[in-house]
């Protein structure tokens, strides 16, 4: 029973780290383009890195959610039946 208890605040905690990062990654979005440009870039190279970036952007979101959304329900069946459990004043 104790390796159950400790998997569940674990999920959550490796899903709300991969949001972070991912939203680090995003307000930061300028700065990673940059990088994976060769020095002597030419603005339509950055705008065309620009348009990958934000697309590879949308679709880590995309999967992040369908990652999360399981989690979240399963969050919100155990709130209800720890609510469930408890008698009335």
């Amino acid at each position: 029973m104790p390796l159950v208890n400790s998997l569940v605040p674990s999920r959550f905690l490796t899903i709300l780290a991969h949001l972070v990062i991912v939203l680090t990654i995003l307000f930061s979005r300028d700065t990673n383009v940059i990088a994976s440009l060769p020095p002597d870039y030419e603005g339509s190279q950055f705008y065309s890195q620009d348009a990958e970036f934000i697309v590879a952007i949308t679709l880590t979101l995309v999967a992040f959610l369908i990652d999360a959304l399981p989690a979240l329900v399963e969050l919100v069946l155990i709130l209800t039946i720890l609510r469930l459990g408890k008698k009335p004043l």
